[in-house]
């Protein structure tokens, strides 16, 4: 991949896995934060651009089954498909 527009979002989880806005604003420097964003995961959801080729008329499913190509070819742990349909994870009970 030489360049790419990946939609997403950007969480940092809490303790049962559900995403909590306070700690990504403190993992990004913000409200007293570090600004070390090594806990800070990128949920992406869409693939609109790759390597030079608008995919945005592709339907959203051909776009997913790219971006997960994409996304199992990096090895950044810190990048993950969402769940279809859900943006963060399940939170644990």
């Amino acid at each position: 991949m030489d360049s790419a527009i990946i939609d997403g979002e950007a969480v940092v989880l809490d303790e049962r896995g559900a995403a909590d806005f306070a700690a990504l604003q403190k993992a990004f420097g913000g409200r007293g934060g570090s600004r070390a964003s090594a806990k800070a995961i990128l949920y992406t959801f869409d693939l609109l651009y790759l390597n030079g080729h608008d995919l945005r008329p592709l339907g959203c499913g051909e776009r997913r089954g790219m971006l997960a190509d994409v996304l199992n070819g990096s090895a950044h742990g810190a990048i993950r498909l969402s769940d279809r349909g859900r943006v963060f994870p399940k939170p644990s009970s």
